[in-house]
């Protein structure tokens, strides 16, 4: 078998498993996904409200219905734009979990907080949901 056909049998070997992963429509073609991950923050709950050296308890989920490339969280000041907390993450789930608490310093009562949990999956559709929490 010559080089030439070798290459071509093996890029169109190829060619076909990597179209295996894909939707496709009722005629085989492949479908783009273009639907933004679910992004649902369960606390804190919308003008939610912490004390002054209160730990933050976020729990928030992500869901895609492919594949995420990366999620992840801040909590900011909403006035001043100050970031207290981040997390980032890249990740290949179709389900993430965010269970975490963590002590915020430096908070003044009367501050408003930002707090957003964001996904983007690998055909680039992204979600954000924000919550503003206060301290008290």
């Amino acid at each position: 078998m010559n080089l030439l056909l070798k290459i071509t049998i093996l890029l169109l070997v190829s060619s076909y498993l990597s179209a295996c992963n894909k939707d496709h429509d009722l005629h085989g073609d492949a479908v783009e996904d273009t639907v933004a991950p679910i992004v649902t923050i369960v606390t804190p709950v919308i003008h939610d409200s912490i004390r002054v050296g209160e730990a933050l308890k976020l729990k928030a989920s992500v869901v895609e219905n492919d594949q995420l490339h990366q999620y992840g969280f801040w909590v900011r000041n909403k006035a001043n734009g100050d970031e207290y907390a981040s997390f980032s993450k890249h990740q290949h789930l179709g389900l993430v979990n965010i269970d975490t608490s963590f002590a915020l310093t430096k908070l003044t009562s009367g501050t408003t907080l930002a707090v957003q949990v964001y996904a983007t999956d690998h055909n680039g559709n992204d979600k954000a949901n924000t919550v503003e929490v206060y301290v008290k």
